[in-house]
């Protein structure tokens, strides 16, 4: 009984400190995790290359599903973050064209004052 005690005090303990380590080393990778993929910048590398791919007169297939699958989450990524400019730039972007000035019209040539 003392020993069962005993063997369940040292896993409490060990694995206490496991989880204590372990949550130590996460803290000190994640800085260095971020700085890496900040300097990698890989949703920058995907959606520049999907941006390239708009313009190749051959795109189809999966590569032109996967930049309208790149190209649609960095607009509803924008407009998540950016909801009024996303909303001011939709009703820019839509307004009817404006109104046509009338015509001009002539109705006769004075040559009279010509020198």
């Amino acid at each position: 009984m003392i020993l069962d005690m005993a063997a369940t005090a040292n896993l409490i303990i060990w694995g206490a400190t496991a989880w204590v380590c372990i949550t130590i080393l996460t803290i000190l990778a994640l800085p260095i995790l971020g700085y890496a993929v900040g300097r990698y910048r890989p949703l920058h590398r995907a959606t520049t290359w999907a941006t390239w791919q708009r313009h190749d007169p051959h795109l189809a297939g999966w590569r032109k599903t996967a930049v309208w699958v790149l190209l649609s989450a960095e607009n509803l990524g924008w407009l998540l973050l950016h909801p009024i400019r996303g909303w001011r730039a939709w009703q820019h972007r839509h307004d009817p064209p404006p109104p046509r000035s009338p015509a001009m019209t002539f109705t006769s040539v004075d040559r009279s004052e010509a020198p």
